[in-house]
């Protein structure tokens, strides 16, 4: 395996580990859909957690930035 299909599969994992859907994994990584099913399957199987999703990064960035807020807005 060359550097660029190595390069394309590093991206497709990290794409995938944050639940990216594995059709958008395909198209911006330029690999089969079958390849980065097997990948996402494999992921899984392989996991204890899953990954951390977009959305639980999203909520906790929401949180924090409320905080700050009503930090501020006391001072």
């Amino acid at each position: 395996m060359n550097r660029t299909t190595k390069a394309k599969y590093d991206l497709a994992e990290r794409m995938l580990n944050v639940h990216i859907e594995p059709a958008e994994v395909a198209m911006m990584s330029d690999l089969p859909l079958e390849e980065v099913e097997k990948l996402k399957a494999n992921l899984m199987k392989n996991s204890d957690t899953g990954g951390t999703t977009v959305q639980d990064y999203m909520a906790e960035l929401a949180t924090e930035a409320k905080s700050q807020l009503e930090a501020k807005q006391k001072n």
